[in-house]
């Protein structure tokens, strides 16, 4: 039981390392995109 709970512990560390890898790459473009669009929905129903 032990050993299930730390392989556990573990994989989910490197689940969340993988996540947070990815969030940092993916979040500023996200963002990046956002502001485009709502400067495209600014100018549209202005």
């Amino acid at each position: 039981m032990r050993a299930d709970k730390t392989q556990l512990i573990s994989e989910y560390l490197g689940y969340l390392k993988v996540s947070g890898s990815l969030y940092s790459s993916v979040y500023p473009n996200m963002c990046k995109q956002t502001k485009g669009y709502l400067k495209i929905f600014q100018t549209a129903f202005r």
